[in-house]
């Protein structure tokens, strides 16, 4: 070795030689200028190192932890400063991974060309076939952590047929990249649409992207952003019966309570249900009569006839009692119930007593005051089928235990069951 000067010899015993002192003092001998001789070196080696180790796994059935000239390879990493032959090193996919991770460590942080070709170069390879890899992810991350020119990542993310790339590329863009943003929530297919308007500000480019974009899931993350000075365009979207109804629910939230005609129109007559449900809730104090009509209609379900209860003021007592009574809906009758004075202590107790929905008897029994004899919170403490109307019935007529009276293990005024663990304390005394 000490004898031997010609660089393609050395690089051929570096290479070639099975023991590896020998590899190492052929890379001493060479000198420094001889960059290509290096990088071959580095290839090579790289290349048998992972067919060694592969071929060791297939016959043993166990993986070498490291290939036995890898320090010979390093050592030519180590001598290797060509930016260009480093980004070649680090932009191939086919490279090993500590190879690839080396060559991005080397390059210096001016290269930011070089950084980008390397990134491209990931996102090169057709991911709907192959399976992202753990090394994929390091080699972009690690190459992003140097990259920081915004107009090459804005190249990168607009143009990178890769998913995943365009995720990492997209953390790194300033908030000044708004038109970016905009163009891919309008376009981007995946998760990239939503992190992109996650990451839009600019109230025009939100209207935009909300009028032509048909990813729902963009448009519901625009509409949050989106604030009240759109008025035009939330009043085309809820005219729009065609439109979604969970996107024409929200314009609906987002107007102003101006449009109080447009709110009496939805209410009165919609093809879906959420939206006059909005529409309802939407409506000002003045407007009872359309409530009660809608109330009234058979046809309309219980939840549209539960909202517009729920709106309506105090002063129509009569109505309520009636509808606490005689509603076909459990759900009405129990909202009326909660609509009721506290006056109406007779009829409470009359639902308590007869409703044969749990839900309505519990409205009721929470609004009966103590006017009421004992005898008919033990009656129903007695009787009630629901747990909790008789629970609460109970702690009406046993309000401390002190006032239990304990028949085995029953209080035979208020039924409720004792704690087990009297009888454990009975047998010790």
């Amino acid at each position: 070795i000490s004898k031997l000067n010609d660089p393609l010899l050395l690089a051929d015993v570096a290479i070639r030689c099975s023991h590896k002192q020998m590899g190492l003092l052929a890379l001493e001998r060479m000198d420094g200028s001889q960059q290509c001789m290096f990088a071959e070196i580095v290839k090579s080696l790289a290349a048998n190192g992972d067919e060694e180790i592969a071929r060791h796994e297939r016959l043993t059935g166990k993986k070498l932890e490291r290939f036995h000239k890898a320090d010979v390879a390093e050592a030519a990493m180590e001598r290797l400063t060509d930016s260009a032959l480093l980004v070649d090193l680090a932009a191939e996919n086919s490279r090993s991974d500590w190879v690839r991770l080396r060559a991005i460590e080397k390059i210096d942080g001016r290269h930011q060309e070089a950084f980008a070709k390397i990134i491209k170069s990931v996102g090169s390879v057709d991911y709907s076939t192959v399976k992202w890899s753990t090394t994929q992810r390091t080699v972009t991350e690690a190459t992003l952590a140097k990259l920081t020119d915004q107009n090459l990542l804005v190249e990168i993310v607009q143009s990178d047929p890769s998913v995943d790339v365009q995720r990492l590329v997209m953390e790194k863009l300033s908030k000044e990249a708004q038109p970016v943003f905009a163009q891919l929530a309008k376009h981007s297919r995946g998760d990239i649409g939503e992190k992109a308007a996650e990451r839009l500000t600019d109230q025009v480019l939100l209207a935009d992207v909300l009028e032509s974009s048909d990813n729902y899931r963009v448009r519901r993350v625009v509409l949050r952003k989106l604030d009240g000075s759109h008025e035009k365009l939330l009043l085309e979207l809820v005219k729009n019966e065609s439109e979604d109804q969970d996107i024409r629910s929200e314009c609906i939230d987002k107007l102003s309570n101006a449009h109080q005609a447009l709110f009496i129109k939805i209410a009165q007559r919609d093809p879906s249900e959420r939206v006059r449900s909005k529409a309802i809730g939407k409506l000002d104090g003045t407007h009872d009569n359309l409530l009660i009509e809608i109330i009234k209609k058979g046809s309309e379900s219980w939840d549209i006839r539960e909202k517009c209860l729920c709106k309506l003021g105090d002063a129509h007592q009569a109505f309520f009692a009636k509808l606490a009574k005689k509603d076909p809906s459990y759900s009405v009758r129990a909202e009326a119930v909660r609509k009721l004075h506290e006056t109406h202590q007779n009829l409470f107790a009359e639902i308590v007593k007869n409703d044969p929905e749990h839900k309505v008897r519990r409205a009721a029994f929470m609004r009966l005051d103590d006017s009421h004899p004992l005898a008919f919170f033990i009656d129903i403490a007695h009787t009630d089928k629901d747990d909790e109307v008789r629970r609460a019935a109970a702690e009406r007529i046993c309000t401390t235990k002190d006032l239990h009276e304990w028949e085995g293990c029953t209080c035979r005024r208020c039924g409720t069951a004792r704690d087990e663990d009297h009888i454990w304390e009975d047998a010790w005394i």
